[in-house]
């Protein structure tokens, strides 16, 4: 009797000098399992923020049924040993409705699930025959760091204060701004933040000017200056004359 067409890729064939090619009822399974290949080392960046599809671990499957899924799996210690370390991330999908012999794109995590310090990365991948590969352990880590760092050394002090805009100048007047640049500080921690800068009418004090600046140079209005020998002598706005004054090194950062 004629049989239904079944695919070669599930069944066995037989041919023999009498009937010719005979169908076998028996289907002939795929039994090999995919295999992984690690191209990725790990990851000794401290991140901060979720790096994305960078990690480069491969499957593949050499059976004939092709690859179904890929799945990576995380914990908090090598090995995957129960006991020693908590599973952050379960197994979960790398890639899904592969079908095909080999998966090779670069993938990424879920770097929001991952603890803060080493996260240790292992995967696993299906073919479409339902064979699993064997579990490839640790095949990178992810390191994480959102907290900064402790800063516990100050800003370099700020070596050089100019009166005006540009280079130091003795005497300017104006009626709407007062001006001074400085040398800039630095802070390999943390960076500078921001200046702080002050003019009072006695030496050292904040009584006319207490704010604080973004910028190494800014113009401080409303106000009247002469500049002479680096002495501010501070005036407002009504132009009545103060006789006290102020340097314009009083200049900090923070």
């Amino acid at each position: 009797m004629p049989r239904e067409f079944m695919s070669p890729e599930n069944y066995a064939y037989v041919a023999d000098n009498t009937f010719g090619l005979m169908i076998l009822d028996s289907p002939f399974e795929e039994v090999i399992p995919p295999t992984v290949t690690d191209n990725q080392t790990g990851d000794n960046t401290w991140r901060s923020s979720d790096p994305g599809a960078i990690y480069d671990v491969d499957f593949s499957d050499t059976g004939g049924s092709n690859l179904k899924n890929a799945q990576y799996a995380v914990w908090s210690k090598p090995g995957m040993a129960a006991g020693t370390g908590t599973q952050l991330i379960s197994w979960t999908n790398i890639a899904t409705g592969i079908n095909a012999a080999a998966y090779t794109a670069n993938w990424g995590v879920a770097f929001a699930s991952l603890s803060e310090g080493v996260n240790y990365v292992s995967v696993r991948a299906y073919d479409n025959a339902g064979n699993v590969s064997a579990v490839a352990t640790d095949v990178f880590y992810v390191k994480k760091n959102t907290t900064p760092p402790a800063d516990t050394t100050p800003p370099t002090n700020i070596s050089t204060v100019n009166d005006g805009t540009g280079a130091d100048i003795d005497t300017a007047t104006s009626a709407s701004q007062l001006s001074a640049n400085w040398s800039p500080s630095s802070d390999p921690e943390s960076g500078i933040a921001r200046y702080l800068c002050a003019v009072g009418t006695t030496a050292g004090a904040t009584d006319v000017v207490d704010g604080q600046v973004t910028q190494r140079q800014q113009q401080l209005r409303s106000l009247v200056y002469h500049l002479q020998t680096d002495i501010l002598i501070i005036s407002p706005s009504s132009r009545k004359t103060v006789s006290d004054s102020c340097p314009l090194s009083q200049v900090r950062t923070a």
